[in-house]
This record gives C-alpha cells, structure tokens and sequence, in this order.
C-alpha cells in the first residue's frame, strides 16, 4: 500500500453528459427516420412494402449492435467520436437525399445538423471536416441524380457559403449557452455542496454542546461521514493499536499517526495498490485529545473537503476544552479545594435527595480534636496535611458504603444511605481505630484523635432534623472526654444517645 500525492485530473462534467446523451438521441432518431425514408418511401427503392421496412429496421439492429462492440473495444473516446461524427454526415446527408422533394430541392439545409454537432462536441476541425463530407455528399447525390437541385449553381455558390455561416454561428451560440450552463451548474453544485456542509456543521455544533469531551470524537466521526465521507477513523498519535473505523472499512489503510505534523494543518493522502489507486484521506490533528481524525473517500477529495474536516474538528476541539472546563468548574463547585472530598453544598444536596425517599440513612459527624492546637504548635501547612490523611483514610474506611464530605474547618460528615445505626456504629468503631493515632508529618509526629457523632433515622425526614441530632451526639462525645463516639436513633420511642458504653477507642499508631 503506497501513499501519493493527489493528482489533477480531468473528469467529464454532468452538463457534458447530459449533452451527449441529447446529442445521441438526436443523431439516432434522425438516422432511424432517414434509414426508414430510404428503405420505404423513396423512389430508388420502389414502392412502399412491409419487407422494404423490415430490412431497414434490420439494419438499424446491426447498426446499432456493431457500435456498442466496437465501442467496448475501443481504449478512449476518440475514435468513438468521430465514428458517431462520420454517422452523422452519412445519416444527414441520406436524409437530406431522401427528403429533397418535400422540402423543394432545399434540403441541404439539413447538413447544418452534423456541423453544428461537431462545432458544439469537438471544435473547429471537426465542424470543418462535417462541413466538406456533408457538402461531398450531398454533390455526389447530385451528380449521380438523386436529386433534383443543379450541382453547378446550388452547390458551388450558395450552399458552401450560407451552409458555413448558419454552422458557425448556431455551433458558437450554442457552445457559448452549453459554457455557461456548465459554469452556471458548477457554481450551483459548489454552492449546494458548501450549504450542505454549513448545515452538517451547524448540526454538529449543536450537537457537541450536549456531549461530554470523552464522546467528542465519536460525535464528530459520525458527523464526518454526513460530510460526504465513506469511511471516518480516529487513532490517538503515538498508539499502535488499530484505528477505530466508521463506515467502509475496506478503503481504510495502515496509517502512521505517529509521522503526521500537526503543523502541516489537513494532509491529504493518495494510497495506492501498485499503480491503482485504492482511497484517497484527508487527516486533522486533533491537540486536546491528540488524536488524528482521518476521513476516507474511494473518489478524489476536493479543498472543500478537507476544510470542511478541518472546521468540524475544530467545533469538536472546542468542544472538547469547554466539557473539560465545564467538569472542571462542576467539580470545583462541589468539592472541597483541600482534600478533594464533597464540600457542604454537595452534601446537602445528595442528603435532600436521600431524605425524600423510603428507606434509611445514617450520617456520621467527625471532628479532629484539638485541631487548632495542631495549627498553633505546628503550623497550617502541617494542619493542612492532617486534614488530608484523615479524609483518605475515612475514604477508605468508609468505600462503597457511603460519601465523605469536608462540612468545614476540621469537621467531616459520612453520609451513609440503606444503614441501620448498629452499621454507622461500626463505621464510628472503625473510624476511631484506623483513622486516629500517631503519624509522621514531616518533622512531627501528630496525635489525631476524632470525635464522633452518629445519627439515623427512617426516612423520609426532615434533613435538618438528622444533622441537628448527630450535632448533638458529636456534642455529647466531646463531653464524654473526645476520641469517642455517641450515637442517635431517631426512630426510637425517646430518642436518645446509645448506651453509656462510650466505646472509647483504643489509639493506634500510623505513618
């Protein structure tokens, strides 16, 4: 598989063929009339028969099918052409023999048609060429008594002449009109296809505001292919794995992310199979999540193409940065700057939400005793670095089974969902017995002891009602001498703190 430059190449237009398509109609229904004339009306052929008829219509049969064989065999379309050139003089001036009574002797008029043709298909030569085989003809119709016009003076003076001027002039008119629908096509196709684009695009952008960065690019694949794009793959620099491949598999080629530059903006490739050409790519870096977007077509890629690529990378480039700035600006807003945990509006948030529906839930509210003692005697940066071992380890502690959060200043709170107080207990147990103790915070040793107070309640509730009342249990450890726990149940007859077995923790020493 061998890459190329794109080559020029010149492709017949729409408006080309529709033209040849007008013109082979015009040429075989005149030929079919002219065959049809001779083999059945014309004195040369005697009166009108069935037979007369059939033999012409056999005619036109082989005629036809001796053309399409010769027309498979040819290499290109020039013999083609003036082949079906010479068919028009001979059919024109066959009918022009056939039809010299009805139209008075006058029907040399008719050799305008294959002069015109070629001046329209071909150019000055041709147009000549048509011009002295007509003429040619038609003489020899004369000389030879098929019809009735005077070679001498019809011939020589005033056919060549008029016949000359009515060709130029009706073949410049009609190449000037055929030049200007096909200019005014190529304009109207260019127009259409950048409207199309612009609409593709604006959908993508609509589309991008709603997708997170790490759905970005498959968004934008898909949109690549609305693009006018068979095949759309997206492979991160650097990575050996295989492009992930949207649409024709089959045109996609080993690529080498890895040698694109990103400054040389879209680069479009030619790959080949030895000398025939199997796709043609056109590939965008994208930098946020540098990876090369690569749209694939089996047909030659235009600029327009590859701008097109290059603006819906960029909608999706921007994308992806404003998802990330926007995760970045919602995380920010509800965690905790310090330790990374929910910060007090989050937690308020998610505990609303669980206190409207049926079930339980437990909170837990932890305090770090003598926390400002820490800071006076250590300093903030060590009280800091406390603060961020105790949420890791109460993370840890807590897992799966519920959200830690920082309310503020040296206090934590655990929301614990679906748990009875006997598990929030046990969560307040392993709290105090992994989560305090002695650790090594640069030259210190710091002593964390916490206070916990443990609150649970069916719900729904009141969820000012839960925290006011592990409030009250967090009091209560204080009282009872910190480095402890005390617990409420809300949904006891009296709502009180658990047993008086204060359950003090025994101390552990961390680093």
């Amino acid at each position: 598989m061998n890459a190329t430059d794109p080559d020029e190449r010149d492709e017949p237009t729409q408006v080309n063929a529709q033209a040849d398509a007008a013109l082979r109609t015009v040429r075989i229904v005149l030929a079919v009339l002219a065959i049809l004339v001779l083999a059945a009306y014309r004195p040369l052929t005697g009166p009108p028969s069935w037979g007369a008829l059939s033999v012409a219509l056999a005619a036109i049969a082989a005629a036809a099918a001796a053309l399409n064989a010769i027309s498979r065999r040819l290499p290109d379309r020039r013999p083609w052409a003036a082949l079906t050139q010479a068919l028009d003089v001979v059919a024109m001036v066959a009918l022009a023999v056939a039809l010299d009574e009805p139209l008075d002797h006058q029907s040399w008029v008719l050799l305008v048609v294959p002069v015109v043709s070629a001046a329209v298909r071909s150019g000055a030569l041709a147009s000549l060429l048509s011009w002295i085989g007509g003429c040619a003809g038609y003489l020899a119709a004369a000389y030879a008594g098929a019809i009735g016009s005077d070679p001498d003076v019809a011939l020589l003076t005033r056919i060549p002449g008029t016949l000359l001027a009515v060709a130029i002039t009706i073949g410049l008119l009609a190449r000037w009109m055929r030049e200007g629908w096909e200019i005014q096509n190529e304009i109207t196709a260019v127009v259409t296809a950048r409207e199309q684009r612009l609409s593709v695009l604006e959908q993508a952008r609509h589309a991008l505001t709603t997708t997170g960065p790490d759905d970005a690019l498959t968004v934008c694949a898909s949109r690549a292919l609305e693009l006018g794009f068979e095949a759309v793959t997206v492979h991160p620099v650097g990575q050996s794995e295989p492009a992930d491949v949207i649409g024709r598999s089959d045109l996609v080629a080993a690529i080498d992310p890895s040698s694109h530059d990103a400054s040389q903006g879209a680069v479009v490739t030619v790959w080949t199979d030895g000398t025939e050409v199997r796709s043609h790519s056109v590939a965008v870096h994208e930098p946020r999540t540098d990876s090369l977007i690569t749209g694939w077509s089996q047909a030659p890629l235009a600029n327009d193409d590859a701008q097109a690529l290059v603006t819906l990378v960029a909608i999706a480039s921007t994308a992806i940065e404003s998802g990330t700035l926007l995760q970045q600006l919602r995380h920010a807003a509800d965690h905790d700057a310090l330790t990374g945990l929910l910060n007090r509006g989050a937690l308020d948030r998610k505990l609303a939400g669980l206190a409207r529906q049926p079930g339980r839930v437990s909170i837990a509210f932890i305090d770090l005793d003598d926390f400002k003692t820490i800071n006076d005697t250590h300093g903030h940066d060590i009280g800091d670095k406390a603060l961020i071992i105790i949420a890791r380890r109460l993370e840890a502690i807590a897992g799966a089974r519920g959200l830690i959060s920082r309310y503020g200043g040296d206090e934590f709170v655990a929301l614990l969902p679906d748990i009875h107080l006997r598990d929030a207990e046990r969560f307040a147990e392993a709290a105090l017995r992994h989560a305090c103790g002695t650790v090594a915070i640069g030259p210190a040793n710091i002593n964390l002891k916490l206070s916990i107070g443990v609150a649970a309640g069916q719900t729904p509730l009141d969820p000012a009602k839960l925290l006011h009342a592990a409030d009250n249990a967090l009091y209560r450890a204080k009282t009872a001498g910190k480095n402890t726990f005390a617990a409420i149940d809300l949904d006891a007859p009296r709502p009180r703190e658990s047993d008086q077995r204060s359950r003090r923790a025994t101390s552990t020493t961390a680093s």
